[in-house]
């Protein structure tokens, strides 16, 4: 686990019940995932890889990003 996913843990651990809301994950997750997606670079034609196949593009900005490998 890459250490973006282990601080949105931390964030999410709930001491009294010594329990990860899971809700709370999900949500900082796809807030996460919106960031990447968002980033300009995919949007402007002089980034070509982005441009020509942004889906694909992003996807692997994501694993890179939380550091999935596969």
């Amino acid at each position: 686990m890459n250490e973006r996913i282990k601080e949105l843990v931390r964030q999410c651990w709930d001491h009294q019940t010594n329990h990860l809301d899971a809700e709370k994950f999900a949500e900082l997750m796809i807030k996460e995932f919106e960031t990447v997606a968002k980033n300009p670079r995919w949007y402007f034609p002089e980034q070509q890889d982005g441009w020509r196949d942004p889906i694909n593009c992003i996807c692997k900005e994501m694993k890179k990003h939380f550091g999935v490998e596969k």
